[in-house]
């Protein structure tokens, strides 16, 4: 089953959430980890990536996307924030 996203979740969970589907790419069914992260996409990640979710798996086969997909083990390391916030955007972290 393909996660989805929910208010309810935190920023740790959905991270979770993502890199876990992406890591079992093809449980329960084949791109089910890659179906899990594009539910969980922006409308203008969709848009840069041909907006619908055949698209999103063609647009994941690239060389370091696939760094990601059934990896063998993953960590999420800091946040660090590298610019500051603006009205209109949040601060840019990497």
């Amino acid at each position: 089953a393909v996660a989805h996203p929910s208010p309810s979740l935190t920023p740790d969970e959905v991270v979770t959430a993502c890199m876990d589907a992406l890591k079992h790419n093809n449980f329960p069914e084949v791109d089910s980890g890659l179906a899990t992260c594009f539910a969980f996409s922006n409308d203008m990640c969709r848009a840069a990536v041909g907006a619908s979710l055949e698209e999103f798996l063609k647009y994941a086969r690239n060389p370091v996307f696939q760094t990601m997909v059934c990896c063998d083990e993953w960590k999420a390391g800091p946040v660090n924030a590298v610019g500051g916030a603006s009205e209109t955007r949040g601060a840019m972290v990497t």
